[in-house]
């Protein structure tokens, strides 16, 4: 009678009233001195935060909120006293609520905002996160240069040649961006970055300069150097005042050690307040026929046996779908691989590369590919890509890797 329950909040007053009712009346008649009530709220009510939460999925509604951590609540009010702010987290510390926190905040307030990402999939994402709020605008930060160019009469369009294509995204395009600015007029009282460290140094001009004043507005910059996956170097515009997350609040205790020793990193701090889950699976392939059946049957156990419904499992890969162990294979059992770009629906699961799930979770990963034999990437890379792809799961990971060639 004195515990209350989720269904209870549709009725909170006359709970509540029920069970204050339980209580006696304290000796003599006398109420509590002011001093007691104070330290009775303090230990009963400590300063948390409550936000709407990121998580996907058919059993999420739209009123669930998660708690800030100490972290984020620090961050948050660093945020209310600096016009700069660099945050700094591992992988599942928060960072992307905390920019959405924040662009709610701003937006509240009746300020403009403007959010930048590098990756499509996460400029989704936070789209539909931030959707409802008139006075956020959301891009990526190519798909911003390309707008800004657009709409001041300009035209760029992307060449065929890969190296000519390279020095266009890196550096033809963010140009004729900030060539341009002067003429495009939309200024903004923060700029939130979401994933800094895949931003070159040479971005940063344009971004600062699209804030409506360069010393009142807000330039929030967000990122782990870890996820590094395109060795930018993480040079960013500034390096204090800095805030660091250090709490990881997406995985089990299970799925963060296991990645961070796979990718030679020490233990997360707060590791034993993780939630338990099951243990990382690691399954051995010969070869790419022998990963597809295995992401098969991993299929077939997670949906049938956990549960899970396809949509709540993400398959990540350092290679497109089409140079992936499931070019041929996009029908496993009863459900069938969709690619990032490709519409979904029931008995879809979808495949992506790690570089464009950065930023995103899933109830459940399936990371192919791992040791696969190549060229291109070093063993470093091969450590980043466990340590991005796996920390991506909230709940189930699944680790497929070659097996070394007997003999």
């Amino acid at each position: 009678h004195l515990i209350l329950l989720e269904p209870d909040l549709a009725r909170i007053q006359a709970q509540l009233e029920a069970v204050l009712d339980r209580f006696g009346v304290a000796p003599g008649g006398q109420g509590a001195s002011a001093a007691v009530m104070r330290a009775a709220l303090e230990a009963l009510q400590p300063e948390f935060g409550l936000v709407p939460t990121l998580a996907p999925g058919p059993d999420v509604v739209e009123r669930e909120l998660v708690r800030l951590t100490a972290d984020q609540l620090r961050a948050l009010d660093y945020l209310g006293a600096n016009t700069r702010l660099l945050v700094r987290g591992g992988a599942g510390t928060g960072k992307t609520l905390l920019v959405v926190e924040q662009a709610r905040r701003h937006a509240a307030a009746g300020r403009s905002v403007l959010v930048l990402c590098y990756n499509n999939s996460l400029e989704a994402r936070l789209k539909t996160w931030l959707a409802g709020q008139d006075t956020v605008t959301v891009h990526t930060f190519h798909g911003l240069c390309r707008r800004i160019v657009e709409e001041t009469g300009g035209g760029f369009p992307v060449p065929e040649d890969p190296a000519a294509r390279a020095a266009y995204w890196n550096e033809d395009l963010p140009g004729a961006a900030c060539d341009r600015l002067d003429d495009w007029p939309p200024r903004f009282d923060a700029v939130l970055v979401d994933e800094a460290q895949d931003f070159l140094p040479g971005w940063w001009v344009p971004i600062e300069g699209l804030l409506k004043d360069p010393a009142g507005s807000q330039l929030l910059v967000v990122g782990d150097e870890r996820q590094d996956l395109y060795h930018r170097g993480g040079e960013l515009p500034f390096r204090q005042p800095v805030c660091d997350l250090d709490r990881n609040c997406r995985n089990t205790k299970q799925i963060a050690r296991w990645v961070h020793e796979a990718a030679g990193l020490e233990a997360p701090a707060g590791l034993e307040s993780l939630p338990e889950g099951p243990e990382v699976e690691v399954v051995e392939v010969a070869d790419a026929a022998a990963e597809a059946e295995a992401v098969r049957k991993a299929l077939h156990r997670m949906i049938h046996d956990h549960g899970l419904s396809p949509d709540r499992i993400a398959i990540l890969g350092k290679h497109r779908l089409e140079k992936s162990s499931l070019a041929e294979r996009r029908k496993l059992g009863n459900v069938r691989v969709v690619t990032g770009d490709e519409e979904g629906g029931p008995g879809c699961v979808r495949y992506t590369t790690i570089h464009k799930y950065k930023g995103l979770e899933a109830d459940c990963v399936l990371l192919i590919g791992v040791g696969e034999p190549s060229s291109y990437f070093t063993p470093e890379d091969e450590k980043r890509f466990l340590y991005v792809g796996g920390t991506r799961a909230r709940w189930g990971l699944v680790v497929f890797r070659r097996s070394e060639p007997s003999g």
